[in-house]
Parts: C-alpha cells; sequence; structure tokens
C-alpha cells in the first residue's frame, strides 16, 4: 500500500466525518444518527492501513474541528476516535465479533473517561453539578406546571421523587459504559456492512442465541452485591464501585437471558415472534422483566442450560 493511497483514504474519511460532524452540530433532527456513525471513518482507516494512520487521521480532524468549529467539540472527537480505532485494529488483527465489540465498547469507556477528564478539569464543567442543576430545574417546571393545573401535590412524594432521581448521578458510569457499548455495535456493524460491500467480504455478528458471557461473571455479581451491602454511604468510592458494577454486571446478565431464550426457542422450534415479544416487553415494563431476566441469565450460566438441552437434544 502506498503513500498515495493512504492519504487519499484519508481525505476521503476525514471529510466523511466532518461532514457528519456539521450534521450533528447544525441539524437537530438527524444528529443522533450522525453522532453514532462519527467513528466509522476511524474504523475503516485504521482497519485498512493500522493503528497509527487512525491515530494521524485523529489528530488533523481534532485540529481542523478546534479551528473551524470549536474547541468543545474536541473532545468528542477524540471520544469517538479512540473507540473507532480500537474496533478497526481489532478487526485488522483478526479478532471475532464479540471480541472486536468488547475492544471497541472498552475503547469508548476510555473515551469516555478523558471525556470527563477534559471538560471536568480544563473547560471547568461539572458533571455532578451540571445534572443535580438540570433535576431541580425539571422539577421546579413540573410543580410549577401542575401548580397551575391546580393538580393536589404531596410534597414528601415529590421530595422523595426528587432524591430518587438524584441518586441516579451515581450510576454515571454505569450510563457511559451502556453508551460505549451501544456505540461500539453500531460503529462496527455499520463498519461490518461497508466493509463488506467494498471488499467483498463476510463479516457479521453470529446470531444472538450463541451469545454466552464467561461464568465468572456470577462471582463479579457476587461481589458487586457484598459491596453494595457492606457500603452504603454514597460519598464512599467503594460504594459507587459496588453499585455501578451491580447495574453493569445485571445489565449483561439480562442479555445472557435473552440470548438464552432466543436459543431455547430455536431449540424447541417454536415461533420466532416469542423472543421479539420478550424484548418489546422489557422496554414498555422494564420493571416488571428486568429481574426475571437476570435470574434466566444466571441459571443459564450457573447451570449451563444450553449444553444440557443440547445434550438431550442428542441422545
Amino acid at each position: 500500500m502506498n503513500q498515495s493511497d493512504i492519504f487519499k483514504d484519508g481525505a476521503v474519511n476525514g471529510l466523511v466525518f466532518l461532514l457528519l460532524m456539521l450534521i450533528s452540530i447544525f441539524f437537530p433532527i438527524v444528529n443522533l444518527v450522525a453522532v453514532f456513525l462519527l467513528p466509522v471513518p476511524f474504523v475503516l482507516m485504521t482497519k485498512k492501513h493500522g493503528w497509527k494512520a487512525g491515530a494521524v487521521l485523529f489528530v488533523i480532524i481534532g485540529v481542523i474541528c478546534g479551528l473551524l468549529l470549536t474547541y468543545i467539540s474536541v473532545p468528542l472527537v477524540l471520544l469517538v476516535a479512540i473507540g473507532g480505532i480500537v474496533i478497526g485494529a481489532s478487526i485488522r488483527a483478526g479478532s471475532g465479533p464479540y471480541e472486536t465489540w468488547a475492544a471497541g465498547a472498552a475503547g469508548f469507556a476510555v473515551g469516555f473517561g478523558l471525556l470527563f477528564l477534559v471538560t471536568q478539569f480544563v473547560f471547568q464543567i461539572n458533571w455532578m453539578d451540571t445534572i443535580y442543576q438540570g433535576i431541580e430545574d425539571s422539577f421546579s417546571t413540573s410543580e410549577n406546571f401542575m401548580r397551575t393545573m391546580e393538580v393536589d401535590l404531596d410534597e414528601e412524594t415529590l421530595e422523595l421523587a426528587k432524591e430518587q432521581a438524584k441518586s441516579l448521578v451515581y450510576l454515571i458510569p454505569t450510563f457511559m459504559m451502556v453508551i460505549s457499548i451501544v456505540f461500539a455495535l453500531i460503529a462496527q456493524w455499520v463498519s461490518y456492512r461497508w466493509i463488506n460491500r467494498t471488499e467483498k467480504t463476510s463479516y457479521r455478528f453470529p446470531k444472538l442465541r450463541y451469545l454466552s458471557f464467561p461464568t465468572s461473571l456470577i462471582w463479579y455479581y457476587l461481589i458487586a452485591i457484598i459491596l453494595t451491602w457492606i457500603y452504603t454511604d454514597p460519598s464512599d468510592m467503594l460504594y459507587l464501585a459496588g453499585v455501578n458494577l451491580y447495574s453493569m454486571i445485571g445489565l449483561l446478565l439480562v442479555v445472557q437471558g435473552i440470548s438464552f431464550i432466543v436459543f431455547y426457542v430455536h431449540h424447541k422450534k417454536w415461533p420466532k415472534f416469542v423472543p421479539f415479544a420478550v424484548v418489546a416487553g422489557l422496554v414498555l415494563f422494564p420493571f416488571l422483566l428486568l429481574y426475571p431476566l437476570r435470574i434466566l441469565g444466571i441459571i443459564d450460566l450457573g447451570f449451563q442450560l444450553r449444553s444440557r438441552l443440547s445434550n438431550n437434544g442428542n441422545q
């Protein structure tokens, strides 16, 4: 691969990124789609030419965005560049789809951590104070509206709801990790489609019924539960670690439970709409299905249900 090809691909991917950045800034209707596509140019550049080419593209784009757009856009470039470069390098190294997904999610999580540090110490933006103020403003607006509509308000219930909303601030790391997982999934899937189309390859995710996490996840979940029992002071770092670990692993166990349902439906040759109904029910009634699916995920991992069903089916 000669230098002219690298410069050409860098120019194309850089222009695509800048176009997506402009769309994400000036077109609010479609900006959400554009934001999720921002890592793709870095994935394609790194996959084809290596992580050094991806890093150079990041530096050039960062300088251009800082000069032409706004310096506040540079942390966003940092976030998507790290995740995109990690995914591209993983694909280039021949890693499996789920391994690439995990690496990409970790890359985006690191990007979020750096984004947090940059906004906190460079731009003097305190995330917790900003969120607290947003919650206060939201409740004040809702309270004034309800009073205007002459709706009776229970001050004790309102205060309890406000405190519960503020407690979500402690789950900022979990929210970052969930967004990182979604970012990595979308960026990887779009990149797979583009690479398959342009390079005539066959990158794809395995079917969901084959997805299974390591059994050790149960032990990490148990450690998280113990931490939440021992440390109850929100100002304690171990409390924050326990709460976020508990929430994050709990979500993974929910995915494990959904994966098992897909496997079981396929194993029993039931109608395929059943898993879709379960996912739809989880979205519509999360508090009703979240814990049963989590328990199902734990049972599947702990008792190796899929291996047992497969073995029984082969007998």
